[in-house]
């Protein structure tokens, strides 16, 4: 029912990540399940949470004040962007380093969930690796190998130009530059740059994992009065007690995620539209005033930012209309005896969508897409009409 690769991978990251010490979450070979109880690890994630929160909250707003002051227009624009990206990196590392035991948890019960599933329901002739599985596997390995290799193209930005942001320019003096100081800077950024993507690709693959495999059970498998050659598991499975125990199972492992995980949702949708509407608007207004690398590099970063969290957005708002119309399929005639419609209409009743909620005050629905493009867009709009007009008045 999932791909051992894409497994295989996901453990192989973590591990890197827990080594290079931006993850207490590892793979423990002996028990067979992700584990973080590591006291050396749990120490190398503190020194860099550490060196991370001295870089966001220290090191690069000083940058930013000095860059200010300069009207240094380039090196404030980078060094803005990067701060943003940094905040991001400080709230993956952050997350996990306080919430690591309940992480476990979460992706301990659902691999178990999956192969238990497979083991019991899927039909012996169809466990061959199929389309999907391939599909899954080329994209896990195209995320592992593209974003630690963007993060390594960029802070070789570093080496050919060491007066450029996100460095510190203002904290070294001339006489340190090309030293073992400049070479030692380099290292640990590319060092951090590295751990921070390898981070950022294990938990796109875990994303990537849960809406394919654990989709196909809530879009399909528990959907009843399909064809029969569309299922891959047992007809057992959409028996009533199968059925509703998978059901809860799976409602339990989302809301335990969002219990955990959900309230880290509001500051990335915060940070990343922040960032898109500083790319758009200083793309724009001023982009005459651009390095030719500027103008290839904010438009590329705000493309990402948005169309990667639409993506983000338009899974989970799936999510809810698939597992919707899964519940609208248990329709009271298809049960066989009176007993049974009326407990399955009890049960009806007390199972709502799957969903991804940030407790009670945001539910992400198929309409969240289209509300994040339309604050995008008028914010930015918003922006450009304001800064305009202050420009004008400073021209008169």
């Amino acid at each position: 029912m999932y791909s051992s690769f894409s497994f295989k991978l996901i453990k192989s990251v973590f591990t890197i990540v827990s080594l290079m010490g931006f993850s207490p979450i590892t793979w423990n070979e002996k028990k067979q399940i992700f584990d973080c109880h590591s006291l050396i690890t749990q120490l190398r994630v503190c020194f860099n949470l550490v060196g991370v929160y001295v870089y966001t909250i220290c090191l690069i707003p000083y940058n930013l004040i000095q860059t200010r002051k300069t009207k240094d227009f380039q090196q404030f624009n980078y060094t803005f962007v990067v701060w943003l990206c940094s905040l991001i990196g400080n709230l993956m590392v952050s997350t996990q380093f306080f919430r690591c035991d309940q992480i476990c948890q979460i992706l301990n019960g659902y691999f178990l969930y999956l192969r238990k599933f497979e083991a019991q329901y899927v039909r012996q002739h169809k466990r061959e690796r199929n389309a999907m599985d391939h599909f899954i596997n080329t994209m896990s390995v195209w995320i592992v190998v593209l974003i630690p290799g963007a993060g390594l193209l960029i802070i070789t930005h570093y080496f050919v130009f060491p007066r450029s942001a996100p460095y510190m320019t203002y904290l070294i003096p001339d006489i340190y530059f090309f030293t073992c100081i400049y070479i030692g800077q380099g290292l640990v950024l590319m060092f951090s740059t590295v751990g921070l993507s390898l981070l950022l690709a294990g938990l796109m693959l875990m994303m990537i994992n849960f809406f394919a495999y654990a989709g196909v059970i809530y879009k399909r498998e528990l959907k009843l009065g399909l064809d029969s050659s569309k299922y891959i598991a047992n007809p057992q499975l959409r028996q009533v007690s199968h059925l509703t125990r998978n059901w809860r199972a799976l409602e339990l492992i989302i809301i335990y995620g969002c219990n955990i995980l959900g309230f880290t949702i509001i500051p990335l949708q915060t940070i990343l539209s922040q960032l898109s509407l500083f790319c758009n608007v200083t793309f724009v207004l001023f982009g005459d005033h651009l390095e030719l690398k500027s103008k290839f590099a904010l438009p590329f970063l705000s493309i990402n930012c948005i169309i990667g969290w639409c993506i983000f957005l338009s899974l989970a708002g799936k999510l809810f209309t698939s597992t919707k119309a899964t519940l609208g399929s248990w329709k009271f005639s298809q049960w066989p005896d009176k007993k049974t419609r009326m407990f399955m209409k009890r049960y009806k009743k007390s199972c709502q969508p799957y969903s991804i909620h940030v407790g009670k005050y945001m539910v992400v629905r198929p309409k969240s897409v289209l509300n994040f493009l339309r604050a995008s867009s008028r914010g930015t709009f918003r922006a450009l009409v304001a800064l305009r007009k202050a420009l004008a008045i400073q021209k008169h």
